[in-house]
């Protein structure tokens, strides 16, 4: 799942007026004082004061100071949040995946700066959440994140959907009852000239592993499209001699490209169909039944396009773009990682395995996707299958996260205790 990236204009032309408080150095507190451990605040223009405007906003980034870099960061989370936020505050509690992506947007629309996604499990805290822009930091960040602490000799890797967003599956993770470590692994960035797939990923994961000292047995969960990799990890390490122990995968989809021709076309004749059924909208009623500056053309072209998309080449240079999860309006780095991965999914094909999984099938279903057992079925014979409340993007998040977790680790448990067992 490619995140949707709403841009940061609409945040910076509807931003609440920055008060006097703010501007004279900070929330206060009863007696009138500044309180501790909170930023001083100063106007926008303040801030960029020492900057040439017309430079764009890579430059200006270059040009502010660290101090006004921290001040930019803590307004745009203040903004999204709609209230203070002080410097010792953990992201990880405040913030959700949709509010940090906000939060990355409109910090790299003020400074030209990008924050990795996964910056924020390397330093949490708000007062320090803007270092990693200007260490550079998705170029040091590591391969395999830390994302709690626990025994070492029994961690468990996660693969996140979409563009590697381990931020998404906070909830799962804070479910998860494992005493041991829990690592997130990101996706490589490979060159664009070549196409990577998902060998080239698998490939790079064990590369980490062995670099990091990582031995198995290993245990592994992916959710959304990191449940390939979560598999096809499995399977070369098996493939090594490795011992893997667990693998889960969380409402895992493929492309079009791999669907059954039937599978493909129940689907889009129930997706027709439930459009037409669709009641009309308020302006159908009012007799405006189309979207202002489509043209008739661009009406009748959108569902065809979809239905095309099937027999596009993941090669071709416009591929990523015509793929029913993209968005756009991307920040350069998550752009390229979006595009990277797309192309991975419109190349990859399963295979049979044969070794024990467990799969995890949101009962609410994809509007983008197909229900992923009629994919999955004939290739998982050794699958264990559990349907799980939410649709595919919430059976992460919230109440469905937790409970997820909870479920993943006490199957693994489970299956820790039966490997035990005589």
């Amino acid at each position: 799942m490619i995140e949707p990236w709403s841009g940061a204009a609409p945040f910076v032309e509807n931003r609440r007026p920055l008060g006097r408080q703010r501007r004279e150095g900070g929330k206060l507190s009863k007696d009138g004082h500044p309180e501790k451990n909170t930023f001083p605040r100063r106007a926008l223009g303040v801030i960029l004061e020492t900057t040439n405007l017309s430079q764009g906003p890579h430059n200006r980034g270059l040009m502010m100071s660290s101090e006004s870099k921290d001040i930019v960061l803590c307004d745009a989370i203040e903004h999204v949040l709609h209230r203070k936020v002080s410097a010792q505050e953990n992201a990880l509690n405040c913030l959700n995946i949709n509010k940090l992506l906000h939060v990355i947007s409109e910090y790299h629309e003020r400074t030209g700066i990008e924050i990795d996604v996964n910056s924020v499990y390397m330093t949490p805290e708000i007062g320090k959440f803007a270092n990693a822009g200007r260490r550079n930091e998705p170029a040091r960040l590591p391969k395999i994140i830390k994302l709690r602490d626990g025994d070492p000799s029994c961690p468990v890797f996660f693969f996140a959907g979409g563009a590697s967003c381990l931020f998404e599956i906070k909830d799962v993770l804070q479910g998860f009852l494992h005493h041991g470590a829990l690592y997130g692994i990101r996706l490589s960035d490979f060159p664009a000239a070549n196409p990577a797939r998902v060998s080239d990923e698998v490939d790079s994961c064990i590369t980490a592993l062995a670099e990091r000292g990582f031995r198995p047995p290993f245990r592994l969960v992916g959710y959304s499209f990191g449940g390939v990799f979560a598999l096809e990890l499995a399977r070369a390490l098996t493939r090594r001699g490795q011992a893997v122990d667990f693998v889960a995968m969380i409402d895992t989809p493929t492309s079009e490209h791999a669907w059954p021709l039937s599978v493909w076309f129940d689907y889009h004749v129930d997706r027709l169909t439930r459009r037409l059924k669709r009641p009309p909208g308020p302006a159908a009623q009012r007799g405006g039944g189309h979207q202002p500056g489509r043209s008739p053309v661009a009406r009748l072209w959108k569902p065809f396009n979809r239905l095309l998309f099937r027999f596009r080449s993941p090669l071709a240079e416009h591929y990523p773009t015509m793929a029913p999860q993209w968005a756009g309006n991307y920040p350069p780095v998550y752009d390229r990682a979006a595009r990277q991965l797309l192309r991975m999914k419109g190349l990859y094909r399963p295979t049979r395995y044969s070794g024990p999984v467990h799969f995890f099938r949101a009962t609410g279903g994809s509007t983008l996707d197909c229900d992923p057992r009629l994919i999955w079925r004939p290739f998982l014979p050794g699958a264990e299958w559990f349907d799980m409340p939410g649709t595919h993007q919430s059976v992460v998040v919230g109440r469905h996260g937790q409970h997820l977790g909870m479920t993943i680790s006490g199957l693994m448990s489970r299956r820790r205790a039966q490997m035990a067992s005589p």
